[in-house]
């Protein structure tokens, strides 16, 4: 059975590996939340777009206080 820690039985190759996975994932994490904000603020905004279209019939030509004719 192997009874050692990690730091003495490190391989200097897979050190390398490990530390440059970390770099990329570190750098990665800003643009990936900021690509996750940007895209649920898009979805809110189409969703409300889709919701305010004018209707067919021509209800939505009207402001929402003035009374119909």
């Amino acid at each position: 059975m192997n009874t050692t820690s990690g730091s003495e039985a490190s391989d200097p190759l897979q050190e390398a590996r490990a530390y440059n996975r970390s770099i990329y994932l570190m750098v990665g994490m800003p643009y990936l939340l900021l690509g996750t904000v940007a895209f649920m603020i898009y979805r809110e905004c189409k969703k409300r777009v889709v919701h305010t279209e004018p209707t067919a019939s021509g209800e939505s030509d009207q402001t929402p206080g003035e009374p119909h004719a």
